[in-house]
């Protein structure tokens, strides 16, 4: 059976920079460097302070 790991995180709506334990990334070289780690955009959702919210997920087999 597989085991998964998960993270999610707030995307302003302006996709400029994510705030990660507090230092910010750009957002579309955050997401590649999570998509290299092996993280998997399962949904996003309207965040209601405006912005996204993302859901990942990552095996915990590798």
């Amino acid at each position: 059976m597989d085991k998964w790991e998960y993270l999610s995180f707030r995307v302003p709506a302006d996709m400029k920079r994510v705030k990660i334990e507090k230092q910010k990334f750009p957002v579309p070289e955050y997401l590649n460097y999570l998509g290299e780690q092996g993280w998997e955009l399962v949904s996003s959702v309207a965040h209601p302070w405006g912005g996204f919210e993302l859901f990942f997920k990552k095996s915990k087999n590798r």
